[in-house]
């Protein structure tokens, strides 16, 4: 094993997996990549559009940017970063080449697509428990990534209690 993705998107979860990370780096001297991803800025865009009923005959999606949303999702990412960016530098003083990926899009798509980039051995990702309708109108992130990648998934269940 040469190459390590730890999927870390700072639930409760994610420090049990950067630890088994860290650990298994340590053991088969690999290096490690601490993958963040940000949801894109489309994504709170929000909307119905009137106009569109004239043209279109019926009502249809507007994005309208809510600056407010926007400035929070922009400094959250900022805080998210120097975490990120905190791991790394904690992990590097163990001796572990390590790098810090902070990206922004669909999580699912992100974590194969950088998976199968960096010809990773091995992902570690968390599950979050969501309920039978949550999955059915948003899905999951890991039950997307462990039908779409093409490398070994070492996910971790959330720990009952934990949101």
């Amino acid at each position: 094993m040469k190459k390590i993705l730890a999927a870390l998107d700072f639930s409760p979860i994610s420090e049990q997996i950067y630890e088994q990370a860290v650990s298994l780096a340590t053991v088969y001297k690999a290096e490690l990549f601490l993958l963040h991803v940000v949801h894109s800025l489309q994504d709170v865009y929000i909307g119905v559009s009137l106009a569109n009923q004239e043209y279109y005959g019926s009502m249809g999606p507007l994005y309208i940017p809510d600056e407010s949303i926007i400035q929070q999702l922009r400094d959250q990412a900022k805080e998210e970063e120097q975490k990120l960016d905190e791991l790394r530098q904690k992990t590097a003083a163990l001796g572990i080449d390590c790098h810090a990926l902070l990206l922004q899009g669909e999580p699912a798509k992100v974590l194969v697509d950088e998976a199968e980039r960096l010809n990773c051995d091995l992902i570690l990702m968390g599950t979050h428990g969501h309920s039978l309708m949550y999955k059915a109108f948003l899905g999951s992130t890991s039950e997307e990534v462990t039908c779409k990648a093409c490398r070994p998934i070492m996910l971790f269940p959330r720990k009952q209690g934990n949101d």
